[in-house]
């Protein structure tokens, strides 16, 4: 098998101590090129998983903050939902049935809200 020359690239023996074409000194090189394959699939899928994450938490995020806009407005609903059957009680008349029916209604949207509530 031939060698390069280090310093002029002529090729000569293997078994030579020295160029003779230029007399540089010839220094074997015993170490053999390993080639490496690296399986990075794992750091693919984990890259993969995370930017799911992170979508899903971007996702909930903006949930999140829609439902604290719309709160003051649900709050308002749920207080007009209550506050409005008794009210009606004021406006009619002395008719008991009447005002026990609205303020069953009441009730009924008072108790629905606070199941809602607990159910959270």
């Amino acid at each position: 098998m031939a060698v390069k020359c280090t310093e002029c690239g002529a090729s000569i023996q293997d078994d030579s101590k020295f160029c003779k074409y230029c007399g540089a000194k010839i220094v074997l090189d015993q170490t053999k090129k390993i080639e490496v394959k690296i399986d990075n699939t794992a750091e693919i899928r984990r890259a993969e998983y995370e930017e799911k994450e992170s979508k899903l938490r971007q996702i909930k995020m903006e949930r999140e903050l829609r439902k604290e806009k719309r709160k003051p407005y649900i709050i308002g609903l749920k207080i007009l939902s209550v506050v409005v059957p008794f009210a009606m009680c004021s406006f009619v008349k002395n008719d008991s049935t009447s005002t026990i029916g609205l303020m069953a209604i009441g009730f009924i949207f008072f108790g629905f809200h606070v199941y809602k509530f607990l159910d959270k």
